[in-house]
């Protein structure tokens, strides 16, 4: 809740990230994906920090959809 709080009052929001935070949230992303509890999630107070979460999905997803794998599903 802390971190949703400080996401809407835009506190610690960062001009860009490092290297340290880009490979942070890459891996949150493959721990949420790998992980079979229902109730995990991912938590994050910065919208830079959220754009690379997707935008690491998204690579996932692309390179899933390369090697034949996915839900089939095509995007443009």
């Amino acid at each position: 809740m802390k971190a949703e709080i400080a996401l809407l009052k835009g506190q610690d929001a960062k001009e860009e990230l490092n290297a340290d935070d880009i490979d942070k949230c890459n891996k949150m992303v493959e721990r949420f994906i790998s992980s079979t509890d229902p109730s995990d999630n991912i938590v994050l107070s910065d919208r830079l920090l959220i754009s690379q979460c997707f935008l690491h999905f998204k690579h996932m997803f692309k390179d899933l959809q390369k090697k034949g794998g996915g839900t089939g599903v095509v995007l443009a």
